[in-house]
């Protein structure tokens, strides 16, 4: 479990390592525009997780994510769900801002990371109680600042959907699961 969520993470590191310092237009080849996809541009859907648009940008996302990566070993998250999480979220988020805002670009693995931050805020409550860590989650958020050259209102939203889906879409799939858990064993 620990080695596929470290292995995932190294991926994900490298990936927004190497196409920081060695894919030439990164930013406006790879990132996020909902136009562009919809366009037909497909593969942003996947790779705007890995482009950043600043050094500071990059640095920032490599502390949480490796932050978040900790976290998840300390609560049991299981590595299916920490990349379900990672995926599944920022894809949504980015397809419902790409129909509303198809000029906006996104761009970076924050999505990603909040996303898995609210499925850790679940998985692990009783190890970090809720009136604790959610405070903790909104000054992060409050704190992305000092990591980006410009922080517009836009983001601090998407990094809030980012943890609200990781959330639910961690709840819904416990819920499935517990669901499916019970009928198995009322069959059996």
């Amino acid at each position: 479990m620990e080695s596929e969520i470290i292995t995932f993470s190294l991926i994900v590191l490298v990936l927004s390592i190497g196409i920081f310092f060695f894919v030439e237009n990164a930013q406006q080849n790879l990132s996020f525009v909902g136009k562009k996809f919809f366009s037909g541009e497909i593969w942003r859907i996947v790779t705007f997780n890995f482009v950043h648009l600043s050094l500071s940008h990059l640095i920032g996302n490599v502390i949480a994510f490796i932050i978040t990566t900790m976290l998840s070993f300390e609560v049991g998250l299981k590595s299916e769900y920490f990349i379900m999480l990672f995926f599944v979220s920022a894809t949504s988020i980015a397809l419902i801002e790409g129909i509303f805002f198809p000029g906006l670009i996104i761009a970076g693995a924050s999505l990603g990371i909040y996303s898995i931050l609210g499925g850790i805020s679940i998985s692990g409550r009783r190890l970090i109680p809720l009136y604790f860590f959610l405070p903790l989650i909104v000054l992060s958020i409050f704190l992305n600042k000092f990591f980006l050259d410009t922080v517009t209102f836009f983001e601090i939203i998407f990094h809030f959907f980012g943890f609200l889906s990781g959330l639910l879409l961690y709840y819904g799939i416990v819920k499935y699961i517990n669901k499916k858990k019970s009928y198995l064993e009322v069959v059996e």
